[in-house]
């Protein structure tokens, strides 16, 4: 969901903050989306003897 469609979703509930506050909440402390994403993608790689990649 874009930081636009929470400010507008929040915005029709009464609820007065700025696409900044919005911002904020999204990418601070957000250390541990990180890990988990290598985490997955470690387990993916480990998961089958070859990987197939596309980079046109």
């Amino acid at each position: 969901m874009s930081e636009t469609k929470i400010l507008s979703f929040l915005t029709t509930a009464k609820i007065d903050i700025s696409k900044f506050t919005i911002t904020n909440i999204l990418i601070k402390n957000n250390e541990i989306y990180y890990e988990e994403k290598n985490e997955n993608k470690l387990a993916g790689l480990k998961s089958t003897p070859y990987q197939q990649t596309d980079d046109t």
